[in-house]
């Protein structure tokens, strides 16, 4: 059975970065293991063009793990988990982040990292950084390693307050 991989960058940018893992994901399809599609879409500046391929892949079951990797602020990861948790329930594709660097602005590659790691309840599999992180990825994606179940989160009620509402729920003790 074929692994069927989708990978997401941020940025045509980012695509440098990719260079090792993507040789790796081609040895992967020529060997007849994988099929892999490769998108450039950032979160930010195409947030639904984004959310409609992750309710395409969700509702369609053709993609096993979807690698999404980016810098500075690094939410692509983020946002594929939690949209694929939260609001279509999907227990099945995996999510492997990468954060990947900015040049030599340890600022930006720690910012990146944290947001993969640091957002409560992500199913996020943090792979690493940088081209050895993105190569990491590829290489897990095989699913060669054991990775941990997914867990569908009930999502914390959402609230609309107004001004005085949320005043008093800020100075409540």
């Amino acid at each position: 059975m074929k692994i069927r991989i989708l990978v997401i960058v941020g940025s045509k940018s980012d695509l440098p970065q990719c260079k090792d893992g993507l040789a790796e994901l081609t040895k992967q399809v020529s060997q007849g293991l994988a099929e892999v599609t490769v998108l450039v879409m950032s979160c930010h500046r195409h947030t639904e063009k984004l959310l409609a391929r992750l309710r395409m892949v969700s509702a369609t079951d053709s993609v096993d793990f979807i690698i999404a990797a980016a810098g500075k602020a690094a939410a692509l990861p983020g946002v594929a988990d939690s949209y694929l948790r939260y609001e279509l329930k999907n227990d099945k594709v995996r999510v492997i982040g990468v954060a990947f660097t900015s040049g030599n602005d340890n600022t930006d590659n720690l910012a990146a990292a944290l947001s993969i790691t640091q957002v409560p309840g992500t199913q996020v599999i943090f792979a690493g950084q940088g081209p050895e992180g993105f190569l990491f990825a590829c290489l897990m994606a095989r699913g060669d390693i054991p990775l941990p179940s997914i867990i569908i989160p009930e999502a914390p009620p959402s609230l609309d307050l107004s001004l005085a509402e949320a005043l008093q729920m800020a100075t409540a003790k």
